[in-house]
């Protein structure tokens, strides 16, 4: 259960604006290749390339269902797009070019908002999915589970955390074999990182 004040952090530091998201994405995009060139046939499309991939950054930046993007473009686009398009835009996108974006967005955050400090964490994750394994000499159907590995910074100007990077293993994977691959390629002023050291398990220590 989050804690009785995080609504109203959540809300005062404006994460979920919406319009503020798709204008940052737009002038993101506007300095990169168009990720398609327009087709010459058949009607022309209601957005341009770059616009219909601001619209997918603000789906994955607030995590909304193509539904809730559908309700909320009224509100950022000043018209409507149907929810079945952003399905079909973010299977066209190339890796390589979502990537690129997501590392200027990473940037831009980085410049308007102050970690205080770092801290990684893990935690399981249990699937729908199905998989026999033997038990007790006799074959059982479980549900499949994996371990989230994520670094984390915590931003007290903007009452937010901040996921810098995040990776998904088998369950059975010790934490502190991930460290390496989550601080690749980190670059912060924080003043302290926290972190549970594998030896003791149950104590926090601080380092610069």
């Amino acid at each position: 259960m989050p804690h009785l004040s995080y609504h109203a952090a959540r809300h005062s530091a404006k994460l979920e604006n919406v319009t503020a998201v798709y204008k940052t994405a737009t002038s993101l995009v506007a300095r990169l290749p168009p990720p398609w060139e327009r087709s010459r046939r058949g009607r022309p499309p209601k957005l341009s390339s770059r616009e219909y991939l601001a619209v997918c950054v603000v789906y994955v930046c607030l995590d909304l269902t193509y539904r809730e993007v559908e309700g909320f473009a009224p509100a950022f686009l000043d018209e409507t797009i149907d929810h079945s398009n952003v399905g079909k835009v973010l299977k066209r996108l190339r890796p390589s070019y979502v990537k690129l974006v997501l590392g200027l967005l990473r940037k831009r955050l980085k410049g308007s908002v102050e970690i205080d400090f770092y801290f990684v964490d893990s935690t399981g994750i249990s699937t729908p999915r199905l998989k026999t394994r033997v038990k007790a000499l006799k074959k059982v159907r479980e549900h499949e589970f994996y371990k989230l590995h994520v670094l984390v910074g915590y931003s007290s100007g903007a009452s937010a955390l901040v996921v810098l990077a995040a990776r998904v293993t088998k369950s059975n994977v010790v934490d502190g074999s991930q460290l390496a691959y989550l601080l690749r390629g980190l670059e912060g002023e924080a003043s302290a990182f926290l972190a549970i050291p594998p030896t003791t398990g149950n104590a926090t220590s601080n380092s610069p």
